[in-house]
């Protein structure tokens, strides 16, 4: 890696010698066709990543209960919240002004976004350090607390794990992100289950894995892929402007569709409590396990939308949508069946019998999936043609709506009313989102002549 202040020499990337993974990945793709590779690939990598945090709630919700269980989901909000940041600012704009760049470009452009993700990080890491430290003053030592400590020293490293994510789906290399997350996952599992041997498995040091094991596995990636960064200083202060522009109505949005999802247990430890609040994280993931569709579909297709719109328009870009949500409607329904037949079954074999009897939850919940799945397609879409401002108006919609019923709910029906909020937050999303991508295309109906971020 180098560190310049001049401009981008005006010379072509070298071709890299390729590995053992990206000659699999490219003999695959021959095979069965770029895009059906990269979408089984991003199911393949969403369902590890899932299923690994699916594993770790399991874990702590048998071995240190409830309370526990609660402590480690309202401490995963923050994560998300600082996920949602760099993916806002840092690795979406990325992915979607990346097909526009010229090859020469590339490993500048990287090398600004790269740091971009360090500056955040250290930000981030900071700022959750100084909330616990206000926390432990002024309310005493707590386990939140502590969580939040371990999420302060854990934040560097869960970003560069993510940001390598990122790069790669938007590099279109999903094979090597495939493998990087599976390294992450075993690693953080056996970890895990590590501390569960020996006695010291809690919320906080769950995190303290995550960072280690997590970070261990993005370096190897670095080490690997280093030659694809350079770096000017004038270039990553130029690319600022446009992922600030860009990055505020994503932020805007992902905060709005984090907030909708992750309220609802805040919402339910402040009317009921600890062990309730338990309970509904452990239904919540439980239905979704939707989640290596739905995030697995959108790692891919936001890269393939933002391509497929610089090279052939908009008219393309609708067809593909319209192609995609069928396909997800279609395959989420049966899994919403499945939950409302045997959810309440699964939760009692994963968790105990302590979680059992909520059957209405599950019902509720699942329908609230189906919905998001149905208008996923259509979030991905706006994104990609430069209108993040139209996903705003729909999450913030749909927070609204889980807010209001969460708080008028909750009361009176305890969990359930905590799921009819939550769902209902999804399906108003979802519907603002489908009508807000067909009014945008029927309007915008020509090819492109430059890819950029719609002026609002």
């Amino acid at each position: 890696m180098t560190l310049s202040t001049a401009t981008a020499p005006d010379t072509t990337v070298p071709e890299t010698r390729k590995t053992s993974v990206e000659r699999w990945h490219d003999d695959m793709r021959r095979r069965i066709g770029p895009r059906a590779m990269r979408g089984g690939i991003g199911l393949a990598d969403q369902a590890l990543v899932s299923g690994s945090r699916f594993v770790a709630t399991i874990l702590l919700g048998r071995i240190c209960g409830a309370d526990q269980l609660g402590v480690y989901g309202l401490g995963f909000t923050l994560v998300v919240l600082i996920a949602c940041a760099q993916n806002a600012w840092v690795t979406l704009p990325y992915t979607v002004f990346a097909p526009g760049k010229k090859r020469r470009r590339g490993q500048f452009y990287a090398g600004s976004v790269f740091l971009q993700y360090i500056v955040l990080a250290l930000l981030a890491s900071i700022a959750v350090g100084l909330a616990s430290l206000t926390r432990t003053i002024y309310f005493g030592p707590s386990e939140l607390a502590e969580v939040f400590s371990a999420i302060a020293i854990a934040t560097p490293a869960v970003l560069f794990w993510e940001f390598s994510r990122r790069f790669g789906f938007a590099s279109l290399n999903t094979g090597r992100v495939l493998f990087l997350d599976l390294g992450a996952a075993l690693a953080f599992i056996g970890g895990l289950v590590g501390l569960a041997l020996i006695g010291h498995l809690s919320a906080a040091n769950a995190y303290l894995v995550m960072g280690a094991t997590y970070g261990l596995v993005s370096a190897i990636w670095l080490l690997q892929d280093a030659k694809r960064f350079r770096f000017s200083l004038r270039l990553a202060r130029r690319e600022l402007r446009p992922h600030w522009t860009f990055g505020r109505w994503v932020f805007a949005s992902e905060t709005a569709l984090m907030a909708r999802s992750y309220v609802v247990p805040w919402m339910v430890a402040m009317w009921l409590d600890a062990t309730a609040t338990g309970i509904f994280v452990a239904y919540a993931t439980i239905v979704v396990l939707a989640n290596p569709v739905l995030i697995g579909l959108s790692n891919v297709l936001a890269p393939d939308l933002a391509s497929t719109y610089a090279i052939q328009g908009i008219v393309e870009v609708r067809r593909f949508v319209f192609k995609t949500t069928a396909i997800v409607g279609v395959s989420m329904l049966f899994f919403t069946i499945f939950l409302m037949v045997g959810g309440e079954q699964l939760i009692t074999v994963a968790y105990g019998s302590d979680f059992s009897g909520y059957r209405a939850c599950v019902l509720i919940l699942a329908l609230g999936i189906f919905a998001e799945a149905v208008g996923m397609p259509s979030y991905t879409g706006l994104w990609s043609i430069g209108r993040p401002n139209l996903c705003f108006m729909a999450c913030i919609t749909g927070l609204v709506a889980t807010v209001s019923l969460t708080a008028a709910l909750t009361p009176l029906l305890g969990i359930d009313g905590a799921a009819i909020g939550y769902s209902s937050g999804k399906l108003v999303s979802a519907i603002v989102q489908v009508i807000a991508f067909l009014g945008v295309t029927r309007l915008q109906n020509e090819r492109p002549e430059s890819q950029g971020v719609v002026s609002v």
